[in-house]
């Protein structure tokens, strides 16, 4: 093997013990936080602003312990764990609706519209939870100029009959898969920025690292699904929409 190739080995190697090391002690970190947060919510005297803080920093506080556990995740090889059973994918929606909030940002608005159809997937909602905070805080930075409103919608689909070009593109096997999608009131999606939306380091705002969709692309491509963004040019807003395989129930 090349010495080049061996040097990058190596490296790698040590940036996934660095990084699953990070991930660890940070998850530790987390866990006096989240205590000490819910002592703060046990006190039914305190003013009502102090509480909303609390519950806020309580969300963000979930969704780091969520994107440590990815973190960790990409460090160890895959092991099957308990958590990976079917589950109610619109059930798991509807209770994380105040974790979304907080991905989002309060100065947005969020609204639910879930299908009464069945949508039982498989595999870890750990995952799903990734994903939902990745678009929702995608959806946030877009409207940070003027704040608006982010639907979260979801349907039963079949494939091929309702795949469109994106979801044709994915080759994904024929059948009934459950879709979420995440839309919001932002400027749109530039043509160029469109074709590479998905790539590491693709970002338009100062400061941010540009991972979030590349994470929420892997843990979709995880779970058997396909993940892709519907903006059509010159026009206002975008769509994120994933599916993910029905299971068999």
């Amino acid at each position: 093997m090349p010495l080049d190739i061996l040097r990058a080995l190596k490296r790698y190697d040590c940036l996934r013990v660095l990084a699953a090391g990070v991930a660890h002690d940070a998850n530790n970190l987390l866990m006096p936080l989240g205590g000490n947060l819910e002592l703060i919510l046990l006190d039914l005297d305190q003013p009502q602003a102090i509480t909303e803080s609390a519950q806020e920093a309580q969300g963000s506080a979930r969704d780091l312990k969520i994107l440590f556990r990815q973190l960790h995740d990409f460090t160890m090889a895959p092991e099957p764990t308990e958590e990976e059973a079917p589950f109610d994918l619109n059930e798991l929606l509807r209770r994380s609706a105040a974790i979304y909030r907080g991905a989002l940002g309060r100065q947005n608005r969020l609204l639910l519209e879930l299908t009464s159809d069945s949508l039982v997937v498989g595999g870890a909602p750990v995952h799903v939870q990734e994903v939902m905070i990745h678009l929702l805080q995608n959806a946030g930075a877009a409207m940070q100029a003027a704040p608006g409103r982010c639907w979260v919608r979801s349907r039963l689909a079949r494939c091929p009959e309702d795949a469109g070009p994106a979801a044709a593109a994915a080759a994904l096997p024929p059948g009934a898969y459950a879709e979420v999608s995440v839309s919001d009131q932002g400027p749109g999606v530039r043509p160029e920025m469109a074709a590479r939306i998905f790539e590491p380091r693709c970002t338009t705002l100062p400061g941010a690292c540009g991972m979030g969709l590349t994470l929420a692309l892997e843990a979709v491509t995880r779970m058997g699904g396909a993940v892709w963004l519907d903006a059509p040019a010159n026009t206002a807003g975008a769509t994120f929409r994933f599916w993910l395989p029905r299971a068999q129930c």
